[in-house]
């Protein structure tokens, strides 16, 4: 006789897979079109070059992994591979195109549907699995990511992926994707810390230390073959950076404190002659300067940072972006659409986090570790929304499970049964 979760298994690989995949479809078709019609400024812009693609169009050009920096020749960057050498992979083959890689873009943001599908019906069970995916599809902040050249939608797919294989307790696996992760966005770092920490408070002792091994090799491996290449090409340990130093100033000096520690892009204004100083010093020294006098301004006025760093929280977590001096009627359109659908989701994702108790159950602990270490990291430095994207499939999921609950077709599918299959 099958329980609950068996029946619940056939189910969903006899009814509901065509289902699904109508579901997957119409995400990708949603992505396609906002990859092609979103907006995009000439060439590669700014950002877009900040976030790997400038790193990859120097390989390209034969400059090596090189990054374009201050007014001198591009200099050898110490900033982590994993998006650059996908953008150069890709590249390779299509010739440089933002296009070529939005596309891309669309295909991982599909492929974060499944995987929300996937963690759901662990969780929760084929319904909800279903409904979760079907928001995913549907959920505008995950199509607006795959419309950048920027981390968010990989940062997604890794965070996704470890979480579901510690879920299923395969350490080893679960390692590599949080060294995927790190690699992506190196914030995530002190996000590892946390998880190690977690893994031996929950697991069982007779594995505990073998389980904790296996989950930390492959991270280990992965920082210590680019914090070889750094010491290689620079003479000096650099393991990370997103210019690190770059925006902890940016968002801690004397103007940004003044501004309820909003990230002030225009640093020139509190420091002179920055071109002429990045040039000289190089890349990782003028980023190893820049958080020493971020540090040094918080320092010299704590209650400042204080209200800055409180503020910085709520920027991350607010429900609308900030329009700033931009009154277009398209930001005003991306404010309003952006209310009316992550409200919603955040609110019954919070109904079902506190209904089930999910900090009682250690499959979750990944997910709520990644909410309070991204908090506190964005809100020392620079309180960017783009940080919570991550995120956010992960409040699908609850707001699906809350809808699921609420009509009576929720199953929950315990540690227990899914060990005994």
């Amino acid at each position: 006789m099958l329980d609950e979760s068996e029946k619940d298994l056939k189910l969903w690989s006899r009814e509901r897979t065509p289902m699904l995949a109508t579901v997957l479809a119409l995400a990708l078709l949603l992505r396609i079109l906002w990859a092609v019609y979103s907006p995009s400024g000439p060439g590669f812009d700014r950002e877009q070059a900040d976030q790997g693609a400038g790193i990859a169009l120097n390989m390209l050009a034969g400059k090596g992994y090189t990054l374009d920096f201050g007014p001198g020749p591009p200099r050898a960057s110490f900033r982590m591979p994993t998006i650059p050498l996908f953008f150069y992979g890709l590249w390779t083959l299509t010739g440089p195109s933002v296009l070529a890689a939005k596309l891309a873009m669309a295909a991982i943001s599909t492929m974060n549907v499944l995987l929300v599908a996937l963690l759901a019906f662990r969780f929760y069970g084929a319904h909800t699995a279903l409904t979760a995916a079907l928001l995913a599809a549907l959920f505008p902040n995950l199509i607006y990511w795959c419309g950048t050249l920027g981390p968010e939608t990989f940062a997604m797919t890794a965070l996704l992926l470890l979480t579901r294989l510690l879920a299923e307790d395969h350490a080893l696996l679960g390692g590599l994707a949080t060294g995927a992760l790190v690699t992506i966005r190196p914030v995530f770092l002190p996000y590892f810390l946390l998880l190690c920490l977690w893994l031996a408070a929950t697991m069982k002792r007779g594995t505990r230390a073998a389980a904790l091994w296996r989950f930390c090799l492959p991270v280990i491996l992965i920082l210590s073959a680019w914090g070889y290449r750094n010491w290689s090409v620079h003479h000096r340990l650099l393991l990370t950076s997103t210019e690190g130093g770059i925006c902890f100033y940016e968002s801690n000096n004397p103007l940004a404190f003044a501004n309820g520690g909003v990230w002030q892009v225009d640093y020139l204004k509190t420091l002179p002659g920055t071109h002429e100083l990045a040039t000289r010093l190089g890349e990782p020294d003028f980023d190893r300067l820049l958080f020493k006098m971020g540090l040094r301004h918080i320092l010299d006025d704590p209650a400042g940072y204080l209200r800055s760093f409180l503020w910085r929280v709520w920027y991350v977590w607010r429900p609308f972006p900030r329009t700033g001096a931009n009154r277009s009627a398209h930001i005003w359109l991306h404010a309003l659409v952006m209310a009316m659908t992550w409200v919603p989701i955040f609110l019954l994702a919070a109904w079902e986090m506190r209904r089930s108790r999910v900090w009682l159950d250690r499959r979750h602990g990944p997910i709520l570790l990644a909410c309070f270490a991204l908090t506190v990291c964005t809100g020392m430095v620079n309180g960017v929304m783009r940080y919570r994207a991550p995120l956010e499939p992960f409040f699908v999921i609850y707001a699906a499970a809350a809808l699921s609950r609420k009509y009576g077709t929720i199953t929950i599918r315990s540690d227990e049964s899914h060990r005994q299959r």
